[in-house]
């Protein structure tokens, strides 16, 4: 049997063990984004030769792309039989990596590369005036319940709110959330579109890790086509 991990396995065992990390797609989805440091064995090269530049007295941890993909499974118990001893799967793959918005390797831009992590939020019982005092040029505010997005607050509510009237009287529910994985080129086209200026940035628990503001995404993409910004490692 093949041991799983989840992320935070991978970083533990990464930090404590120096762990090994290989992604086994094709170089091209390796290129487009990939785990810290992981190295790029495709599985169809899966071999003796390959395998050489690894250490087998030290943990290796492969993945691919999410839990659809086979690929990472095969891939250790491959590893196990050419006679690496201790070999983790991460089923969940980079797409779950990046859907927290950890750190990353790589030629993409995406939204958990220009979050801003100081996200404006509020409690569902919060008065709206209450909140206007703490904010200066409030546009959005994200309502929270112990972490998790109910609602936003934007605009005219914001500026001008009503007496005595809390957060989730006010707030417009079930709002678009976007995952830090997302393509920041994208995601910025279908803001300007629907003249959206800021968007908050969850992880597949539904819990907030920020806000992304166009105006910041676009400066960060420009900076990205030209080929001056920093390499990407959030």
């Amino acid at each position: 049997m093949i041991d799983s991990i989840d992320r935070d396995g991978v970083q533990r065992l990464v930090r404590q063990e120096r762990a090994q990390v290989v992604e086994v797609l094709p170089r091209p989805e390796y290129d487009w984004a990939h785990l810290p440091d992981a190295v790029n064995l495709p599985l169809k090269q899966l071999g003796a030769e390959s395998t050489a530049t690894l250490d087998r007295s030290r943990p290796v941890i492969v993945y691919c792309h999410n839990t659809e993909c086979d690929m990472s499974p095969r891939a250790a118990v491959r590893l196990r039989r050419l006679g690496f001893a201790r070999v983790y799967d991460y089923p969940a793959g980079k797409m779950d990596w990046l859907s927290y918005g950890l750190p990353h390797e790589g030629e993409a831009l995406l939204v958990g590369d220009v979050i801003s992590r100081d996200a404006p939020t509020c409690r569902l019982d919060e008065r709206l005036v209450d909140i206007r005092r703490r904010f200066d040029e409030p546009d959005l505010c994200v309502v929270l319940d112990d972490g998790v997005v109910q609602g936003v607050l934007r605009g005219q509510v914001l500026r001008h709110p009503p007496d005595q009237a809390t957060a989730a009287q006010a707030m417009t529910v079930g709002p678009t959330t976007v995952r830090p994985s997302e393509e920041v080129e994208a995601l910025t086209a279908r803001m300007r579109h629907h003249h959206v200026n800021a968007i908050p940035v969850t992880g597949s628990d539904g819990r907030l890790l920020g806000i992304l503001l166009r105006e910041e995404a676009e400066s960060a993409l420009t900076r990205h086509r030209q080929g001056t910004a920093e390499p990407v490692r959030a």
